[in-house]
């Protein structure tokens, strides 16, 4: 009997969870809403757990986003106890341009809730508020900034000179060129002009006022001046030097009085040129010796005797003829111009006594 009751207790829990399904079902009620990411029911659907039949829910997007278009932000409780498709999409919101800022520029990687926009001057440019915005659920937060032109305090003053007045309105800002010069009779040494920089500094130091004068330095040894020679010199006045012939520079040509009063670099000298030594090759030529001839007693022995002379200069020609070839021959190759002008005179010689004869 017992075991009976435990049975039937089983049973009719399991009869009246079927009957509250059959009940809903019946009744047409639908379940819990969809989850909408970004986005909530609206705010009379929130306590809710179960929704009649013909129930018409709304969402609204959490704040900072916007329900993207071609979408529907309502679902309905359909006749089977089940919500229509839930089609609607939350998306960040965008702030659009943060703002054009005057001589600078900003950075922003995107423009949609939760980003961070920079703002930046332009060289020379200091930047006056909060450097950047953030786009919030009601869109860019603060105001745009404002770049302002870099403005330095008013030069040094250098004594026993004087500086130029600021070019924009009393105020030297970014790029101003302040100039400087000296009284009477003093130099200035340094840079004439300094510029205002983006660091709101001057690019350099001031220069400064001095007397500078310096004596003519010594002419060197075998050198000359050609330019530039007067008694006393000033800054930067400049002397121009050169060696005499033969003479080769040591040092610069040139020398520049200095704001320490004295000539830099110092003055040159000049020192004797070295020769240059050239070698040469020199071939001997070997002499080629003259022989002498007997033509010359030949024909003096014809002279004296009388019809014999035909034979006798015959034979002293012929004479004459071979010593000389064998005096060309034994010069060689070589043999000079005066052996054969002497074989011509000995020629010449004899056929003048044939004919006399």
């Amino acid at each position: 009997m017992l075991k009976d009751r435990e049975n039937w207790g089983i049973s009719g829990r399991l009869i009246l969870a079927l009957t509250a399904v059959w009940v809903a079902r019946v009744t047409g009620d639908c379940g819990k809403l969809p989850v909408l990411e970004n986005g909530s029911p609206a705010d009379e659907f929130i306590s809710n757990t179960t929704f009649p039949v013909g129930t018409r829910a709304t969402y609204k997007c959490l704040p900072g986003y916007t329900f993207q278009e071609g979408g529907s932000k309502r679902i309905v409780c359909r006749n089977d106890s089940t919500w229509s498709p839930l089609q609607a999409v939350c998306e960040p919101r965008n702030c659009g341009n943060p703002g054009e800022i005057l001589n600078g520029y900003y950075t922003a990687p995107n423009t949609t809730f939760g980003s961070i926009v920079t703002f930046s001057c332009d060289k020379g440019y200091i930047i006056v508020g909060k450097p950047y915005r953030i786009c919030t659920a009601d869109g860019w937060d603060g105001q745009v900034p404002t770049c302002q032109i870099v403005m330095c305090p008013d030069p040094p003053p250098i004594s026993n000179g004087t500086v130029s007045s600021p070019p924009s309105g009393g105020v030297w800002i970014y790029g101003s060129v302040a100039k400087y010069s000296c009284t009477a009779g003093l130099f200035l040494i340094g840079e004439e002009t300094i510029i205002c920089t983006e660091t709101k500094e001057w690019s350099r130091n001031p220069p400064r006022c001095q007397v500078v004068q310096c004596a003519r330095p010594k002419t060197p040894d075998n050198g000359k001046i050609t330019s530039g020679f007067r008694p006393s010199y000033s800054y930067q006045d400049a002397i121009m030097y050169q060696c005499d012939v033969n003479f080769e520079m040591v040092g610069k040509s040139v020398i520049v009085c200095t704001e320490n009063n004295t000539f830099v670099p110092p003055p040159p000298t000049c020192e004797p040129r070295t020769p240059e030594v050239s070698s040469s090759t020199t071939k001997g030529t070997p002499e080629v010796s003259s022989s002498t001839t007997k033509g010359t007693t030949e024909v003096s022995s014809f002279m004296t005797k009388g019809t014999k002379g035909t034979t006798e200069v015959s034979s002293s020609t012929t004479k004459g003829t071979t010593d000389v070839s064998s005096s060309t021959t034994k010069g060689g190759s070589s043999g000079n111009v005066g052996q054969q002008f002497e074989l011509l005179l000995l020629l010449a010689l004899c056929f003048t006594l044939f004919m006399m004869s």
